[in-house]
């Protein structure tokens, strides 16, 4: 959020990826949106992509202000850098929004209606995938890995889909 509050943090965002990634065209990140299905999972994909741009931009911008550049956002851009843990959970808020996703975009196709025969499969496909992920993360935590909040946020979405 930090880095696409301001056109000038942008643009800084936007050199430092084509200082690190000189051939790609990816060049700035995607801000989830509550409005938009699949928001958080296309906004994800590109940080994964540019995350040693993200890591440094963040990393060099949080060094300025506590050189005292701006000590007024110093709090609140420490809780926008990424540590290696956040980027786990990243990864696996990604592996269980991918099948939300895939059924997103083959349902928006031009063959399908919304007609049951289309909705059903993908209905017990991802009911499937949040009981495997359910299970996951339950052997996961037994392991010692808090996993309290993957699994309530897999229990509401089992409970809308099964509803």
């Amino acid at each position: 959020m930090y880095i696409t509050r301001s056109l000038q943090r942008r643009d800084r965002f936007e050199e430092k990826v084509k200082q690190l990634y000189p051939n790609t065209s990816l060049l700035t990140l995607i801000r989830g949106n509550e409005t938009r299905l699949g928001g958080d999972y296309n906004s994800i994909l590109p940080a994964f992509n540019l995350q040693e741009s993200l890591e440094d931009f963040v990393s060099s911008a949080i060094r300025r202000n506590e050189s005292g550049e701006r000590a007024e956002t110093l709090d609140a851009l420490k809780w926008d850098e990424l540590l290696p843990h956040d980027w786990d959970t990243l990864a696996e808020v990604v592996n269980v929004l991918g099948p939300f996703q895939k059924w997103q975009l083959i349902l928006q196709g031009r063959k399908h209606h919304g007609q049951l025969q289309d909705i059903f499969p993908a209905m017990d496909e991802l009911l499937s995938h949040l009981e495997e992920r359910k299970l996951h993360y339950l052997q996961s935590e037994t392991a010692g890995y808090d996993t309290k909040h993957m699994q309530t946020a897999i229990n509401c979405a089992w409970q809308a889909l099964d509803k």
